[in-house]
């Protein structure tokens, strides 16, 4: 009877010290593979991926079959990008609110190995924390906060991801507009040298062929700095999406005109509104501020004496075994008690002075992007009565005019530098315009402002 109950003892206290131990699985880095899997790594091959990584009947849905859009290049950043796949394992272990962590249940376990007399005895005594309500309360608070705010940081950090690629993306249509202007000014003036090289119309045409040679050499530099260029942004949005650099990466909406403003900027309280409501690190360090006011109302709690209780099984090898409650009172220190609790409320203040930081930094930066903006649409807004400024009419009246021998070829070639870097100018305003509105809604919170491509609503 004594060995069973010993074996018994010695059981219960095994299961509870092993209690909540999960068994080991190697998972180490196999280089070569890693390095295989990145260089097949396609729109096709990640197909899989983005459709485990959707979740709800409102998420777009990925086609890899045809050139990708914006919202499918923002899954595809979303479902592979390192720092959101940690945040989003670590926000699954947390999960809701266990009874444990609502009441606090802290496991103590003491083994005291005594000599008594001819045997040994072994006394083994678990004591569990027994909080007030109040106390209770102040810890399933942080305990919600902190799920709060892992949620919001991860969703802040996928509002970032979806930024970064939107910018991309339209840095990338942006740099094809570029490489499309250059091709068409270099045609141009290649066809303008043939007409010149047949032979001089006026007087003082015969140096005309030397200097739209020397046009021509500009403009195919241009157009190799162009090239270059789009190839430095098509690699850095296939960084962005996971890809290679030199994957041919197919965009759906290269080959539609670029949008134009079609509304004014926000207003002052419109702009201070959206960024309350969408910027998601607002909304974490709210959380943490929250956290931060429930951890200090704890330690205020722990500056007072705590009543531990809990059942007690012991063991002797000369009385046997018996079943007692057994309780102990912890009494803090005052001066470290005091030191914590003055600790927590420094924490909180320091927490409040980031989410106003945070706040001011991200209204400064929006009415900065909503300056650009006002400055790139009045710009477009002043050419729109100008017929030189990418006018299909002015360049015929100029081609007419050089056909009719109407003017010479230093004023035609004059005419047309004009009016390649009107053109050149106009699509820099655009394209201000449109990475400033981007960098707005970076600012903001706001995502998907575009829901069409081609589309001009902000």
């Amino acid at each position: 009877m004594r060995n069973r109950t010993l074996i018994w003892t010695g059981v219960t206290t095994l299961a509870m010290v092993l209690a909540g131990c999960d068994s080991y699985r190697s998972e180490i880095i196999q280089p070569q593979k890693e390095l295989a899997d990145l260089n097949a790594r396609s729109a096709t091959s990640v197909a899989a991926q983005v459709h485990a990584y959707q979740q709800g009947p409102v998420t777009p849905q990925y086609n890899p079959d045809a050139p990708l859009n914006e919202a499918e290049m923002v899954m595809v950043a979303l479902a592979f990008n390192p720092d959101l796949r940690g945040r989003r394992i670590a926000a699954t272990q947390l999960g809701s609110t266990s009874i444990g962590a609502i009441i606090n249940l802290s496991p103590e376990l003491h083994v005291n190995l005594n000599s008594v007399t001819a045997g040994v005895g072994t006394d083994t005594e678990v004591l569990y924390t027994l909080l007030v309500p109040s106390a209770r309360a102040a810890w399933y608070d942080a305990d919600h906060a902190r799920t709060e705010q892992a949620r919001a940081e991860i969703l802040a950090a996928e509002s970032a991801v979806a930024s970064d690629v939107r910018y991309g993306h339209m840095a990338l249509r942006i740099a094809w507009s570029q490489l499309k202007l250059s091709e068409s000014q270099v045609v141009r003036c290649q066809d303008f040298l043939l007409d010149v090289e047949r032979g001089p119309r006026q007087a003082g045409d015969e140096l005309s062929p030397a200097l739209v040679i020397w046009e021509v050499a500009e403009l195919h530099a241009q157009l190799r700095a162009t090239q270059a260029h789009l190839g430095v942004v098509r690699s850095s949005l296939n960084a962005l999406l996971g890809f290679n650099p030199d994957y041919p990466l197919k965009v759906d909406d290269l080959e539609i005109p670029l949008p134009m403003p079609a509304a004014a900027e926000p207003t002052d309280a419109e702009i201070d509104a959206e960024i309350l409501a969408g910027r998601f690190e607002l909304k974490a360090t709210e959380a943490q501020v929250r956290r931060d006011d429930y951890e200090a109302r704890r330690k205020a709690f722990e500056q007072y004496p705590v009543l531990r209780l809990g059942p007690a099984i012991t063991y002797n090898r000369g009385e046997g075994s018996s079943f007692t409650l057994g309780a102990s009172m912890h009494v803090p220190w005052p001066e470290h008690a005091e030191q914590e609790y003055d600790n927590a409320r420094v924490q909180r203040s320091h927490d409040r002075a980031t989410y106003v930081e945070r706040l001011h930094n991200y209204r400064v930066d929006a009415h900065a992007a909503c300056d650009r903006m006002r400055t790139a649409r009045l710009e477009l807004e002043s050419e729109k009565g100008d017929l030189i400024v990418a006018s299909a009419h002015a360049r015929e009246l100029l081609d007419e005019a050089w056909k009719g021998h109407a003017i010479s070829a230093r004023d035609y070639l004059t005419a047309m530098r004009q009016q390649s870097e009107d053109e050149r100018r106009h699509l820099a305003a655009q394209s201000e315009w449109l990475l400033a509105r981007i960098d707005l809604d970076r600012s903001t919170g706001r995502l998907n402002t575009i829901t069409t491509p081609g589309s001009a609503t902000p």
